[in-house]
């Protein structure tokens, strides 16, 4: 994770799954959905790889702070 804070940039860009673009970084067997800040990331949801993200719906979880 700390590698993932100082490099947000790793996960992928994914704007279909909520209003405010979010990350999405897998480490198995889990996947990181997160949105970067200025001084590192917030951890939005972590789910099991097997989820299919596409389907949830994470607007509840990615409004601005």
């Amino acid at each position: 994770m700390r590698r993932l804070a100082h490099s947000p940039g790793m996960g992928s860009l994914r704007t279909d799954l909520a209003a405010i673009p979010v990350r999405v970084f897998p480490h198995r067997p889990y996947v990181f959905v997160y949105r970067e800040r200025r001084d590192g990331i917030d951890v939005v949801r972590v789910l099991h790889a097997a989820r299919d993200v596409a389907s949830l719906d994470l607007g509840a979880f990615t409004q601005p702070p």
